[in-house]
């Protein structure tokens, strides 16, 4: 029989600890502000990709040829509630996030899922209590490792091909502490563990059958630069475990628990200010078994291998904001599986090349457009005349009405 996860004391130990910090609340109900947004994106591809409305890496021309496509859709529109409430005499400031959207899996998964009629899906959904100091998030929001997010009119904020990270639940604990003018938060989480798409094909999660929650620590150091924004630097990492059952032929379980393989990663990012209306910002990060967290152009075990996908990357963009109404962003990124772990015909890599700009007409309609170059490389293709390799010219163009 296996332990009790130390998450569970963990949850127990703050459970009380609250407790005892409870105050007395104030006759009143909570504060609710509606926000979101409409979006329309319209996407001209040169080059097939996956998949469609989004891009994560682009088919090879030895396969499917040169074929080029053209998506439409306003699935990326959402809406959310922000709710504040009650205030508590000597307890701690409570706040909470619901936000929906429409990119659920049957719209999500494939462009010809049904473009008009989308899923609905949570995003975020969590209760914030948050002290001078101290804090704690209980819910599904961004992984606790994510402290920098390229700008980009991209759906997946080129996630897979060098920008990690997703949305999980998780319980979450931040310190925030002061020195003088620079500030150091630091954070960790127990959060759930998001299997690599069932590899052993047992009907269970991976990552769910290893019986134990994945840790995330980030912590971020921000302070004054030379210009009037201050630079920002954080370290960051994850660890967790899948575990794989031994299946018949006939899809019977033969022997639980029969392999375990772990997941981790260590990311540095950094947001430097060059002068007041330029930055540059980005990552670097390596690890293994990363397909839950948007890493490792979504190969994370190999079955017939049994090993983890290690990979490596990073991404960095050039922000400059001229004027208020005005945003233009230069970048590039790769994400990078080691061959050795890929079977022929595996992803080896996906590099980027972006440029984009936003248009704020005023608070609520903003226009964008965004034009991007992947290349997709695979493992023992047919080389020779870019035939072992997909390479999409993207332009994207967006308009969004925020409420």
């Amino acid at each position: 029989m296996r332990k009790i996860p130390w998450v569970v004391a963990v949850v127990a130990l703050a459970v009380t600890v609250m407790s005892g910090w409870a105050g007395t609340v104030t006759a009143a109900k909570s504060d609710i502000e509606l926000y979101g947004y409409i979006k329309l994106d319209a996407v001209y591809d040169t080059q097939r990709n996956v998949a469609g409305d989004i891009t994560l890496w682009t088919h090879p021309e030895s396969i499917d040829g040169k074929d080029n496509e053209f998506n439409m859709t306003a699935k990326q529109s959402r809406f959310g509630l922000k709710i504040t409430a009650p205030e508590m005499e000597g307890g701690p400031k409570i706040t909470g996030k619901l936000e929906g959207g429409f990119y659920g899996v049957a719209s999500a998964s494939s462009s010809l899922a049904s473009p008009h009629k989308n899923s609905l899906r949570i995003r975020l959904a969590y209760v914030d209590l948050a002290y001078d100091e101290w804090s704690i998030r209980a819910g599904q929001d961004w992984d606790t490792i994510i402290a920098i997010i390229p700008n980009a009119v991209n759906f997946t904020y080129f996630g897979d091909q060098g920008s990690p990270g997703y949305r999980r639940a998780q319980f979450r604990i931040t310190k925030k502490t002061t020195m003088g003018a620079t500030k150091l938060t630091t954070a960790v989480a127990a959060a759930r563990t998001i299997g690599d798409l069932d590899v052993d094909r047992n009907g269970q999660d991976d990552g769910v059958d290893s019986g134990l929650p994945s840790v995330q620590a980030i912590a971020t150091l921000e302070t004054p630069w030379y210009t009037e924004k201050n630079l920002k630097l954080s370290v960051s990492g994850l660890y967790g475990q899948e575990m794989l059952d031994v299946m018949s032929t006939n899809n019977t379980v033969v022997k639980v628990d029969e392999h375990d393989y772990d997941s981790w990663m260590g990311m540095v990012s950094v947001y430097l200010p060059l002068a007041s209306k330029l930055a540059a910002q980005g990552a670097v990060w390596k690890g293994q078994n990363l397909t839950a967290y948007e890493a490792g152009i979504n190969q994370g075990i190999n079955a017939t291998l049994r090993t983890e996908v290690r990979a490596e990357g990073g991404w960095v963009q050039l922000v400059f904001d001229p004027a208020k109404k005005w945003n233009f962003n230069v970048g590039a990124g790769m994400d990078d599986p080691n061959d050795a772990d890929l079977n022929a015909g595996g992803r080896a890599r996906n590099q980027y090349l972006m440029a984009s700009v936003w248009y704020k007409m005023n608070d609520q309609v903003h226009w964008a457009f965004e034009y991007s170059n992947l290349e997709t490389s695979f493992k023992g293709l047919p080389a020779g005349a870019g035939k072992d390799e997909g390479v999409n010219d993207r332009f994207h163009g967006a308009v969004f009405y925020y409420f």
